[in-house]
């Protein structure tokens, strides 16, 4: 996708059924907080499979169970999930449509497709919304994999918010820029900070300017450099417990992973 370069526009809210989803998404996750109730949202019309996936996920967190796609994207809207576990074959549209609207509107909440199709489309799909996939019938420790990773991109996500809210503390940086600096941190680029804030490209990129300014910083590549080594460090801890309450390890996965995000600096 192209991005303007120099021209000042405003950045477009997402596309489909969450469309404007964007900017709530964020204001909800800077109002919860790290102490925000969270859960996994299941969408799955087979109640025996719901069941059996929701027994899994509930060693690590409480969990919605839902069997359509208008009661998935309803849940969705309520609040921010920890991950979502979506079969492809939903009573009233595909689960895959429903994956790529959260794209569109949250680049960061990890997604596991669920079907019982050998389709290369829908895994390769899958593959290009950052999404895993697993086809069924599937072992138990595939989903406490999922989880565990889960909970581990949460925690790195809460870690990186702290670090983003300290370092907008000591430097005196305005709402706006906390606001960028943050964004910025989970992955989003220029254009993206532009649509979850409703502001324009020019001023994001005023606001990063500032940033480095203010916190002495020669790039926005070395600020992100540090921001993620601390990160790193305070995030370790409850790695290691969420693995240990999981007793479960990525060897023999079941699934394939989906890319993660990388940071973007565009």
């Amino acid at each position: 996708m192209c991005r303007p370069q120099g021209a000042c526009v405003r950045g477009k809210a997402a596309a489909g059924p969450l469309r404007g989803a964007a900017a709530p998404i964020y204001a909800i996750r800077m109002a919860e907080g790290d102490s925000a109730e969270r859960r996994f949202l299941v969408a799955e019309d087979d109640a025996l499979m719901a069941r059996a996936v929701a027994r899994q996920l509930e060693r690590f967190a409480d969990v919605r169970v839902v069997s359509s796609l208008s009661e998935a994207r309803a849940a969705y809207r309520r609040g921010h999930a920890l991950g979502l576990l979506v079969d492809v074959a939903l009573p009233d549209g595909s689960g895959l449509d429903f994956a790529d609207e959260v794209r569109r509107a949250d680049c960061l909440t990890p997604i596991l497709i669920m079907t019982g199709l050998e389709d290369r489309d829908l895994a390769n799909r899958a593959h290009r919304l950052r999404a895993s996939f697993i086809r069924k019938p599937f072992g138990h420790d595939d989903i406490g994999i999922f989880a565990e990773r889960a909970l581990a991109d949460h925690e790195r996500i809460s870690a990186l918010a702290r670090v983003g809210a300290e370092l907008a503390a000591r430097h005196g940086l305005s709402p706006s820029e906390a606001g960028v600096l943050r964004l910025t941190l989970e992955g989003h680029d220029v254009l993206e900070c532009a649509e979850a804030l409703g502001i324009q490209v020019c001023t994001v990129r005023a606001h990063r300017a500032a940033i480095l300014r203010k916190t002495c910083f020669a790039t926005m590549v070395g600020l992100l450099q540090t921001a993620l080594r601390r990160a790193a460090v305070a995030a370790a801890p409850v790695n290691e417990r969420v693995r240990t309450m999981s007793g479960v390890r990525p060897a023999g996965s079941g699934y394939a992973t989906g890319t993660h995000r990388p940071i973007r600096h565009g």
